[in-house]
């Protein structure tokens, strides 16, 4: 794989984890945060 493609991926997951940690949040949740982090998946 490419560097800039690997690069580009590891940011894709980066997102997608902070998507789901914002979204399984019990307290304090920020569904903000976790809408913009789907959405920069895309």
């Amino acid at each position: 794989m490419k560097a800039l493609t690997l690069e580009w991926t590891d940011e894709a997951e980066g997102d997608f984890h902070s998507c789901l940690w914002e979204v399984r949040a019990r307290r304090h949740s920020n569904h903000d945060s976790a809408c913009f982090h789907a959405c920069s998946q895309g």
